[in-house]
């Protein structure tokens, strides 16, 4: 369960809309399928992706946040 509650970056992506920059050295030629990845905030991301690609998106893997000291474990049950 998550708390509800406001963060800083909350507050930043409602005025402001995230940017993204292709790199041009990760592209592949799939066959007009339109794949791509996003190295970033999660939040930030997300957000910008609700705004351009809303009911569009089939499926979005997010990486754990590694670097937060807190043990990761794996679910025995699917979520």
């Amino acid at each position: 369960m998550f708390e509800e509650h406001r963060e800083e970056i909350d507050e930043v992506l409602d005025t402001h809309t995230p940017v993204l920059t292709e790199g041009k050295d990760l592209f592949i030629d799939n066959g007009g399928q339109m794949n791509f990845l996003i190295e970033g905030d999660n939040l930030a991301s997300l957000k910008l992706l609700e705004k351009t690609h809303k009911g569009k998106i089939d499926l979005i893997y997010i990486d754990p946040p590694y670097n937060s000291k807190r043990q990761i474990t794996a679910h025995s049950q699917p979520v």
